[in-house]
């Protein structure tokens, strides 16, 4: 009996197989996935026009999640933060006459693509050439931004939203928006190409060179370009909503201009606390931009004041050579004890020139909202310390030349005095009352260099201020006076 129970299974098994297999065999393989070389259909052709000559058993079969909505949990494409830089009038009356003509469409066949940096929220940033973008220059290298191809409404106008300020605003410590091309999918956007890239790379890579930055007082420099460009952004009614060294970008004379490739949330991930909603850049915001609600931090609208927070964190993290705001603490920290309860406070940097007065800016940008400094003020007493530094140096390399003639000489001419005596202040005195912010020795010839230099920012401001196109000279050291 348990033999033919057994014999009655195996061969119902049997049987069960052989249907099994007849019936695979019966149904049609599904049709391989499409290369990605094939010519790809207008994704904004009605649906009824791309699937007229297909069965309409199978197009509802499987739907597969588009790439861009993969790419959208590292680099969120809604995020609070966008436009980066955004315009704050509240209307029309509030707007400054535009300053560049929106440019025309730059023709596509004029672009050639080398290489891809990377991936923005966007889409692709690549590197490529374009033939007579600028005047007389038959070549430039350029960076172009493209956007996806099947980029939803909302994402177009945020994209178009992006470069709108460099649009608008022509400045040198600005990036400079070279074209767009709009006409058709996909839109181009074609930006300035510095080799230096972003600020924070270009001092973590050249921070063996400090002594030589210091030397040149090239940290400050950085610091003037920035409230330079920060301060033209505040005049049209703009402001940064991610200020940081990372969305700054370094020219090839070394020179800082405001802007960014889109590559930022991708490049320094670590900087950037992920809500579940957005990627926020906790470390450089103002306690009054950010509110916790049924246990999410939100934003809040963006202010020149705010702008001034992230400047003075900026500076701090410019001046300890890209080190991260509050590195002993975690993002939940910093939430906790910068913005909530306002107990932690950035410590006196190390690299920074003059850095005693250098911090005390800094300060001055992380009081309370309505008592922070304005730009201007800020850039004003950036080059009051760029005048004083540089004095301070003169008096060093006379009264050191001095003291070498002295020394290669037998006796010293009885008319002849240091330089450091002619002046209000004892040599012992120079480090501490000289470099006081517009604090200057009341001699002849450092009275004539402060006059010189007040001239020089007085114009600086004039040019500023002003709604024309215009190139600002480059902040290089004053020639001194013969």
């Amino acid at each position: 009996m348990m033999l033919e129970l057994t014999i009655l299974v195996s061969v119902a098994l049997l049987a069960c197989i052989v249907v099994l297999v007849f019936g695979c065999s019966c149904f049609g393989k599904s049709p391989p996935f499409k290369s990605f070389e094939d010519e790809p259909e207008d994704p904004r052709e009605p649906y009824a026009e791309s699937s007229g000559n297909q069965d309409g058993d199978n197009t509802s079969l499987v739907t597969f999640e588009p790439l861009p909505d993969i790419l959208a949990k590292a680099i969120p494409s809604t995020t609070a933060l966008r436009p980066r830089i955004t315009c704050i009038a509240t209307d029309e009356e509030d707007f400054t006459p535009r300053i560049v003509p929106i440019q025309q469409a730059f023709p596509r066949k004029q672009l050639t693509y080398i290489t891809e940096m990377g991936m923005g929220w966007f889409g692709q940033v690549v590197q490529g050439v374009a033939d007579n973008v600028l005047v007389g220059i038959r070549q430039s290298k350029v960076v172009v931004q493209v956007l996806r191809d099947d980029a939803s409404a909302l994402e177009m106008q945020k994209f178009l939203q992006e470069v709108a300020v460099y649009r608008a605003i022509d400045h040198p410590n600005i990036l400079r928006l070279l074209g767009m091309c709009t006409e058709a999918i996909p839109f181009l956007v074609l930006f300035e190409y510095f080799p230096l890239g972003d600020l924070k790379t270009y001092l973590i890579e050249n921070e063996k060179d400090i002594a030589y930055h210091k030397q040149r007082k090239i940290l400050l420099r950085f610091a003037i370009d920035i409230a330079c460009g920060l301060a033209c952004l505040h005049r049209h009614n703009y402001v940064h909503c991610d200020l940081a060294l990372r969305n700054c970008l370094v020219t090839n004379d070394l020179n800082v201009k405001i802007g960014d490739y889109g590559l930022s949330e991708e490049k320094f991930k670590e900087d950037y606390y992920d809500t579940g909603c957005d990627l926020l850049p906790v470390r450089w915001m103002a306690p009054e931009t950010l509110t916790l609600q049924k246990g999410v931090w939100r934003t809040k609208p963006f202010t020149v004041q705010a702008n001034i927070w992230s400047y003075g964190v900026t500076m701090w993290e410019m001046t300890q050579l890209c080190r991260q705001p509050y590195h002993w603490l975690t993002d939940e920290q910093v939430l906790e004890k910068v913005i909530s309860k306002r107990t932690e406070c950035l410590p006196l940097p190390y690299y920074a020139e003059d850095k005693l007065n250098i911090y005390e800016l800094m300060k001055m940008c992380w009081r309370e909202e309505g008592e922070r400094p304005t730009i201007e003020e800020l850039h004003k007493d950036l080059l009051n310390l760029q005048i004083s530094l540089k004095y301070m140096e003169e008096v060093e390399f006379e009264k050191n030349w001095d003291l070498d003639n002295l020394e290669d000489s037998d006796e010293s001419p009885p008319h002849e005095t240091p330089l450091s005596s002619h002046s209000k202040y004892s040599t012992s005195q120079d480090l501490t009352t000289i470099g006081k912010l517009g604090d200057y020795p009341e001699s002849s010839s450092s009275l004539a260099a402060a006059s010189h230099q007040e001239r020089f920012y007085n114009d600086l401001l004039e040019r500023l201020s002003s709604t024309e196109s215009y190139h600002l000279p480059l902040y290089d050291e004053p020639e001194e006076d013969s």
